[in-house]
């Protein structure tokens, strides 16, 4: 075999090896932005909680109706975000049934809040 074959067999081979590795860097990338979205989204969720909390202490302290709705609409944006997570979840193939659980929670927590507002209208 001549010294020119060698040299483009081996040029070959290098190319193939930078193509495949370009691949497998492109695939753990993306990867890796994906885990990243999910920790982000669980991130968002804890604030989100932390925020209807705080909705709820200023609405009992208060007693103004503002605070309700943004309760309201803060609980919407929590369980958007509840939905978002369970699709990233779910593109990586894992099901979360604790996400589920945590979204009827959460409706459960807006009616009860919502009950103590309406008995809160009663009363004034």
């Amino acid at each position: 075999m001549l010294i020119k074959h060698k040299l483009i067999a081996n040029t070959t081979i290098l190319v193939v090896a930078m193509i495949l590795m370009l691949m497998l860097l492109n695939y753990s990338s993306s990867s890796l932005q994906l885990d990243i979205n999910i920790a982000k989204d669980i991130g968002n969720i804890k604030a989100s909680v932390l925020e209807l909390r705080k909705e709820e202490k200023d609405f009992s302290a208060r007693k103004v109706l503002k605070y309700s709705e943004q309760f309201n609409n803060k609980i919407s944006e929590a369980k958007q975000q509840i939905d978002i997570l369970s699709k990233d979840f779910a593109e990586v193939g894992l099901s979360m049934p604790e996400l589920a659980s945590m979204g009827s929670i959460l409706t459960e927590y807006q009616v009860q809040f919502n009950k103590v507002v309406s008995l809160q209208k009663r009363s004034v």
